[in-house]
């Protein structure tokens, strides 16, 4: 089922609110920076004026009382703090949006109508503010590589048998540890009669674009934060052109 444009932002807005809630260092260095910085500017800029006024004083040019002395507010420290959290947060998000990577699940998806994402395999452990801002954001812990590798399986078999492919290629440069993660997967399908053969990168490997055969099936590989929509543009191209039935992608992280 198509996500509608709501759902599609929703989803989007939800990975961008867990990428700067788990930059938790990044916020308390921003907030501590502008919690010190503003309090002592305001100092700083009432030191000379309190100077001029305490010189007239003691020269009995500024009437009997005496020029109140400058001190540090703790109402700026928390001005400070919240200016140095929303500041730091833009950054994060300016950082995250314009970076042209890959950043979301709900983006790739929706890049070609009707495709889906398989699978999202994690295979880099996650900090510990990582771990609190995606229980925080999405109500709890995605599942694991192993959990997704299940899916994977099941999702990939299933829209084989219903579009009657018998023939996969998977697309994309893959490592070792990505290739493994993926190995219960094409035995699976082996099992049930489809070949999966990973062919490589299709953009940039002339091997990968040989291996190419009209009406089969093709899955892209794509690593989070590594690649980019116009590499993905570039092979959805490549596959449209040789007419390939786009099944979906696998997203690594």
């Amino acid at each position: 089922m198509n996500q509608t444009f709501f759902e599609e932002r929703t989803i989007v807005l939800k990975d961008l609110f867990a990428h700067i809630v788990s930059k938790f260092s990044c916020l308390f260095a921003g907030m501590a920076l502008f919690a010190v910085a503003l309090p002592v500017f305001r100092y700083v800029r009432q030191i000379k004026p309190f100077m001029i006024a305490e010189r007239e004083y003691a020269l009995g040019l500024a009437g009997d009382v005496p020029p109140a002395v400058p001190h540090f507010s703790i109402l700026f420290f928390i001005v400070g703090a919240v200016i140095g959290v929303i500041l730091t947060a833009g950054v994060i998000a300016a950082l995250y949006m314009l970076n042209g990577r890959l950043k979301t699940d709900a983006e790739l998806a929706n890049i070609v109508p009707g495709s889906q994402v398989l699978a999202r395999l994690r295979l880099t452990s996650q900090s510990r503010n990582e771990l609190r801002a995606e229980k925080l954001i999405y109500g709890g812990i995605r599942p694991s590589a192993e959990e997704e590798a299940k899916l994977l399986e099941a999702r990939l078999l299933m829209t084989c048998r219903n579009r009657g492919i018998t023939r996969v290629l998977l697309g994309g440069s893959l490592s070792e540890e990505q290739k493994k993660a993926i190995a219960p997967a094409v035995e699976q399908m082996t099992k049930n009669g489809i070949e999966l053969e990973q062919i490589g990168n299709i953009r940039t490997d002339p091997h990968a674009i040989y291996k190419l055969e009209k009406g089969a099936g093709i899955v892209l590989a794509q690593t989070e934060s590594v690649s980019t929509y116009d590499q993905i543009a570039e092979e959805l191209y490549t596959c449209s052109r040789q007419e390939l039935n786009l099944l979906g992608f696998i997203v690594f992280a």
